[in-house]
């Protein structure tokens, strides 16, 4: 695919309504994270997944002394 194509591609109304659904789900991901991870993994400049990695962290009282 030629240069010109390419960016015709990344501009076209589906390629947008594409971005705009795979910033939504980011979005979902890093909602109500408080400690962990949202990872985004791209291949061949298109995001093939997008993991969320949550971390519990339980109370813990604090030393006297």
């Amino acid at each position: 695919m030629s240069s010109f194509a390419a960016a015709a591609d990344r501009d076209s109304p589906e390629r947008q309504d594409d971005d705009a659904a795979i910033l939504s789900l980011v979005s979902d991901a890093l909602r109500g994270v408080r400690f962990g991870e949202v990872i985004v993994v791209v291949q061949d400049g298109r995001v093939e997944r997008i993991e969320r990695v949550h971390k519990s962290r339980p109370y813990r009282a604090p030393k006297n002394g």
